[in-house]
């Protein structure tokens, strides 16, 4: 059983630092040589990686097989968890309702179990859930909530998510000071921690805020910090995120070499494994048709109406127009 746990820590250590297929090698490891408990864990914490990259069925698929152990074994602790990862997979592939009974469930747990860390995540992602439906003041309405858990606890790190969590809403309302300011808290959170994948996100989420009110320069700048770290982190989703959008200030900017370059920099780390999200295996074959019809002059325009139509039902709009444009550009 020693063995167990010791393939579980592995697998946690690697899913931290965003080496998820070395956790995913590990956590089935603990599955197959754990007690029912560590099997319950380890499935836990397949759904955790696959969730970061996009594999939102097989995240499904692991947390029901969790729920199960943990009704086998009364361990409301991985029950509450699980529902809180289906939950974040429903969220994901728009599923909002679903989402919302998960988190409801998770919530009642925590309640019952007095945990207040997960308490404070349940209103995050009900925040969070409410915040993609465009209900704000909900949103904003569990954000507080979970921010004054997360100081009750002295927990940083989930203050930070919620710090970032309320940016992305006033981003989304453009309230573009008001998200600046809490990315700023954010950003300080993140350092205070060491916690390099926070900070990363939110100079993601900063570049993005500061490109929406023109100031592109300042945007490159934190679009390149965020590529840093990410590089240093090996984290490939985040490293790509970092050069389309780096590539799309300088295709607005006029810098069509730049933008180029930055875009082949991000293809190159897409094609990479573990570069790209499941579901946009599909949508980079639609755009390699639809760009290949309209070098032949075979329905381009209507193809690629279509990508973009896909591209909106999978919220992945910007980043795929930025591939789009680019490609357009380079063809």
């Amino acid at each position: 059983m020693q063995e167990g746990e010791t393939y579980l820590r592995l697998g946690n250590d690697n899913l931290n630092i965003g080496k998820y297929q070395t956790a995913i090698e590990y956590y089935q490891k603990a599955q197959e040589c754990g007690d029912k408990r560590q099997k319950g864990e380890a499935y836990l914490g397949l759904g955790n990686a696959y969730l970061e990259i996009g594999q939102y069925q097989i995240v499904i698929d692991y947390c029901q097989k969790a729920q199960k152990v943990a009704l086998e074994c009364g361990d409301k602790r991985q029950e509450g968890e699980a529902y809180l990862r289906l939950g974040n997979a429903n969220l994901n592939i728009g599923q909002y309702q679903t989402a919302i009974d998960h988190y409801q469930k998770a919530e009642k747990i925590a309640l019952e179990r007095g945990d207040k860390r997960l308490e404070c995540e349940v209103r995050l992602w009900l925040g969070n859930t409410y915040q993609r439906i465009d209900e704000y003041q909900t949103a904003r309405e569990y954000y507080q909530k979970a921010e004054k858990l997360a100081l009750e606890r002295g927990d940083k790190q989930l203050e930070c998510e919620v710090r970032l969590s309320l940016g992305n809403t006033y981003h989304r309302i453009g309230e573009y000071q008001t998200a600046i300011e809490n990315y700023q808290k954010a950003e300080k959170l993140a350092l205070e921690r060491r916690d390099k994948r926070q900070e990363c996100e939110t100079y993601l989420w900063l570049g993005n805020t500061y490109q929406n009110i023109h100031q592109y320069q300042t945007a490159v700048e934190c679009y390149q910090k965020a590529q840093e770290i990410a590089l240093e982190r090996e984290d490939l989703r985040q490293e790509r995120e970092a050069y389309l959008r780096i590539g799309y200030v300088y295709l607005i900017l006029g810098e069509d070499e730049k933008a180029n370059e930055c875009y082949r920099k991000a293809e190159k780390v897409f094609l990479k494994p573990g570069g790209k999200m499941q579901e946009e295996e599909e949508d980079f074959l639609k755009l390699r048709n639809a760009l290949s019809n309209r070098r032949q002059n075979v329905a381009g325009e209507a193809c690629i109406h279509e990508y973009l139509d896909v591209s909106v039902r999978i919220k992945s709009f910007v980043r795929s127009y930025v591939r789009l444009i680019n490609y357009l550009l380079i063809y």
